[in-house]
Order: C-alpha cells, then sequence, then structure tokens
C-alpha cells in the first residue's frame, strides 16, 4: 500500500538501507530488510507528513493555471526532491535534524538486531526452536508501539521454515526472573 509522499520519502530511506554493514545484509537477507526498510518509511512518513501535506496544498493553489505540465503530484515530488537539499528541508533545519536521526536510529538498531540475531542464533535454535533451524528470515513485522532507546521496537521475525520469533531489544532478566 502506498504511503503519502513515499516518492520524496523513500530515498531518504533507501540511504539508510545503503549505509548498513554488508554483515547485517547477509543476516536478515532482502527480504526481511525491505520490511524493515518499509517501516522506516512509515516513520519517516508521520514524521514529515503534515509538512508535505501543507507544502503540497501550497504548490497545488501556485500550480491551478498551469494544467499542461503533467500530473501536479509528480511535479510536487519533483519539486520537493530538487537541489542538493530538498527545499520542504532547507527552511526547517529541525525536520531535517529529525529525519536524518531517525534514519540513524534506524540504521543502528537495524545493525544492533543483526548482531543480536547471529551471535544468538545457535542459542535460538536449541532452546526456542527444539533444535530445528529455522531458515533465513523471510519476513519482519513492524509494529506502531512506541520507540524507545534509539528507534528500538519490538518485531516479529517469520523464518523461511515458518518459525516466528518476537524480539524485544531490551534485556530480559527481569521477565526471565518472574
Amino acid at each position: 500500500k502506498p504511503r503519502p509522499h513515499e516518492a520524496i520519502l523513500a530515498p531518504f530511506a533507501a540511504a539508510a538501507a545503503a549505509r548498513l554493514p554488508p554483515a547485517c545484509r547477509a543476516t536478515l537477507g532482502a527480504a526481511a530488510l525491505a520490511d524493515l526498510e518499509r517501516g522506516l518509511l512509515v516513520r519517516l512518513t508521520r514524521l514529515c507528513r503534515p509538512v508535505l501535506d501543507t507544502c503540497f496544498a501550497l504548490f497545488d493553489m501556485e500550480q491551478a493555471g498551469r494544467p499542461g505540465l503533467g500530473p501536479v503530484r509528480a511535479r510536487f515530488d519533483a519539486a520537493m526532491l530538487d537541489g542538493p537539499l530538498p527545499p520542504f528541508l532547507a527552511e526547517r533545519p529541525v525536520l531535517a535534524r529529525l529525519l536524518v536521526q531517525a534514519c540513524a536510529n534506524w540504521r543502528d538498531a537495524t545493525g544492533e538486531l543483526a548482531r543480536r540475531l547471529a551471535a544468538d542464533r545457535a542459542e535460538l535454535v536449541a532452546g526456542l526452536l527444539g533444535g530445528i533451524d529455522p531458515g533465513d528470515p523471510a519476513s519482519v513485522e513492524v509494529g506502531d508501539a512506541d520507540l524507545h532507546d534509539g528507534h528500538r521496537e519490538v518485531l516479529i521475525l517469520g523464518f523461511a521454515g515458518g518459525a516466528r520469533l518476537v524480539y524485544k531489544p531490551r534485556p530480559l532478566g527481569l521477565d526471565a526472573a518472574l
């Protein structure tokens, strides 16, 4: 399902994904990474949508008398990505900083997920999956919960063999004790 202003924000999510270490890509795989990147795009949309909706309304009014130039949405998307710094960010440095920080936090959290999965895989297989290797990660369900500690959130990992694991990015010592 397309997200509002996806054409404008997808390059930011793609740039964050391109900065993931190769080991992260190898551990998580293309399908799981695509789900995580889509989750980032949802976050970026929530962050930028009020500004982009306002910018589009103003652009639409300005372009009302110019119907022969193609669809207004396509022209708006191109205008918002024009130049080394998109205009909607050049005029809003705090939003630009929030966008950059969201991408960096996502990159760090995704790398942490991959490192933890790689480090704990044998223990997960033995302790939770009855000794049966689940295969490679095939999907990641990104919820709609609050983010904590730099874009960390609960995720549900789906594996090629059908197994599903809930990933909680925090110590579970207290849970185990209870």
